[in-house]
């Protein structure tokens, strides 16, 4: 029997040639995408510079630093004379302005400050100046029944009484520590200038505690306060107007709740200036107390003699 005659089917298979072909595009890709999962963002392609310099020009670093040194000290230096300047010129300022405030002050007082009276008992700290030569009325006002000498005043001046003066000049000195403190009772001191001046005419009142710094000055007439003012490191008691001798005399006086004020360098506190000048004010007033005082200790020792005659003790 004869075959029969079939056609033969063409084959799908690629040529060898082919499929190595194709093998090796596939696996191409396949290392090309795993290289782009790794890199993700990255750019596939990267440049990178490198730019050489000649070996001379490492020289100029540390020159570089040594520069940047220099710099910063000359610039320090400038800063610290800026500085110096101002302050210099601040100073300088403050001193013109104090010269210039010093001009208003009674050229006067600064020579009396320079040479004051020394005497062989130390000032009070509270006295009185009372416009009258009539000591006899003055005794009978105050109570006083002997007269004591000044020189014993001055040494019990502390204690709880009081100690009449001879007139000096037309006025008459009231010293002892029965004298009210403006620092304990204000309206004290008021009530009895107020009342002395009411019988005499013009009554005057010091107060000067040196250590402290408290102080202050009254002036009274047929019972009428015409000038008051008293300070403890707060004002106690600010009446009238500032009087001219207060203020040839450079006093400085604040108000009632006024805060000190912030002192500059070189400047002395008010306080402590009104409580120096207390004494020069009186003097202006009406007698210097230092210089009374030394008047008649004077008259004592001629009249008595020395101090063997025997002395009295003033009572209130």
């Amino acid at each position: 029997m004869g075959r029969r005659a079939t056609a033969s089917k063409p084959s799908l298979r690629h040529p060898a040639g082919a499929t190595d072909s194709g093998r090796h595009s596939r696996r191409c890709l396949r290392e090309f995408l795993s290289l782009r999962r790794r890199a993700g963002r990255r750019p596939l392609i990267s440049f990178k510079f490198r730019v050489e310099f000649p070996e001379w020009i490492g020289i100029f670093a540390p020159m570089h630093q040594l520069a940047l040194l220099m710099m910063g000290c000359f610039l320090g230096v400038i800063g610290v004379a800026v500085v110096f300047a101002w302050l210099i010129r601040q100073h300088n300022r403050e001193q013109r302005s104090m010269r210039r405030t010093n001009r208003g002050l009674d050229q006067l007082s600064l020579v009396a400050s320079s040479r004051q009276r020394v005497l062989p008992y130390p000032l009070p700290s509270r006295w009185m100046a009372i416009r009258s030569s009539n000591t006899a009325l003055l005794r009978d006002i105050l109570g006083l029944r002997h007269p004591v000498p000044w020189s014993e005043a001055l040494g019990r001046a502390r204690e709880r009484t009081l100690f009449l003066s001879q007139p000096v000049n037309g006025w008459t000195l009231l010293v002892g520590g029965a004298i009210p403190d403006p620092v304990q009772d204000v309206d004290a001191v008021f009530r009895c200038l107020q009342k002395v001046s009411a019988e005499i005419g013009e009554v005057q009142f010091y107060s000067a505690d040196r250590v402290l710094n408290f102080h202050g000055w009254a002036r009274f007439r047929n019972g009428r306060a015409v000038r008051a003012y008293a300070c403890a490191g707060e004002v106690l008691w600010n009446e009238g107007w500032v009087s001219l001798e207060e203020r040839l005399l450079g006093m400085r006086c604040r108000g009632y709740g006024d805060e000190l004020p912030t002192l500059r360098y070189g400047e002395t506190p008010a306080d402590q200036t009104n409580t120096e000048r207390v004494p020069l004010l009186a003097r202006r007033w009406s007698v210097d107390f230092a210089m009374a005082s030394e008047l008649l200790l004077a008259q004592e020792g001629i009249e008595s003699g020395g101090d063997d005659d025997a002395t009295e003790e003033g009572n209130v």
